[in-house]
């Protein structure tokens, strides 16, 4: 699956000189700066002065991802924080996991939307955790879906994509994709920080009543939820791990101390059996008396 600016154009399988002539071609669209140099085994694709993100796409369908600077109005005032709470859940890239499919599929059926993902909002780039109805795994953070949703504390609702101001500029709503609904609840931490949304989009307008807001908000509740068990989880193979390295630590420790004091025994042992004048000594006698 091709997706250059957010914008879906098709699968392909890219390698060799046909990897060249596709990004070149359609970075030219979309002016972007393809890098000619790129081995075969990887897609390279930036602007003037942003650094490159690698996608492996050697022989098998791939995603290419077109970097662009990510608009500071689109940047929370914690976005430090927030990006540091996303390392510390340790989600980006992982391979896909039935207890998210699980949600997103449960939510496309509980609303009738073709479309559910569980996104999560990285530095430059919406990654998709879980994407139900969709065969794209990530896309550029640009203004209007996910990208926006983030900065809301509560459900972020755009009913006609194609007549909201809000929209209008993402390559989603604006491009051949044709997105025209969009519903999304951040995926708010304990502590206060967006990591992604959950998600709905249909290809056609719609509103959403109070009881959905409220089944939507609480399906960001089991996502985050999940989220926890699966820190905590790692947590406490982590702590697993590090009493078993203290007690065979602490095993060495005891047993070199136990050898050593029998060694200390053995060696004045061994010099009193052969020294006849301390041997004459009766406190030596009653230690050693063969």
């Amino acid at each position: 699956m091709l997706v250059v600016a957010g914008v879906v154009h098709g699968p392909c399988v890219l390698s060799g000189a046909s990897v060249r002539r596709t990004v070149t071609d359609v970075c030219a669209v979309f002016h972007f700066r393809p890098l000619v140099d790129t081995p075969p085994q990887y897609i390279q694709v930036a602007d003037g002065g942003q650094a490159p993100r690698r996608v492996d796409g050697a022989g098998t369908p791939c995603t290419v991802l077109a970097v662009r600077r990510v608009d500071p109005d689109l940047i929370p005032a914690d976005e430090a924080e927030r990006l540091e709470a996303i390392r510390r859940y340790d989600i980006l890239d992982a391979p896909p996991d039935g207890a998210f499919d699980r949600i997103t599929a449960l939510a496309a059926r509980l609303f009738q939307v073709p479309i559910a993902i569980v996104s999560i909002v990285d530095e430059d780039r919406i990654w998709f955790k879980s994407h139900h109805g969709l065969a794209v795994e990530e896309i550029s953070r640009d203004r209007g879906l996910c990208a926006s949703a983030i900065l809301q504390d509560g459900p972020w609702v755009i009913n006609d994509a194609a007549r909201d101001p809000r929209a209008l500029t993402n390559p989603l709503v604006a491009g051949e994709f044709g997105l025209k609904f969009y519903a999304g609840v951040p995926l708010q931490t304990a502590d206060g920080h967006n990591l992604g949304t959950i998600c709905l989009l249909d290809f056609e307008p719609r509103e959403l009543t109070a009881d959905e807001t409220d089944t939507l908000e609480d399906l960001a509740g089991m996502v985050l939820s999940e989220l926890e068990l699966r820190l905590a989880s790692r947590r406490a193979v982590a702590e697993a791990h590090e009493r078993a390295e203290l007690k065979d630590a602490f095993m060495a420790m005891v047993s070199h101390e136990l050898r050593t004091p029998a060694t200390i025994i053995y060696a004045a042992t061994q010099m009193l059996a052969g020294d006849s004048t301390l041997l004459r000594n009766p406190r030596a006698r009653e230690l050693f008396p063969d």
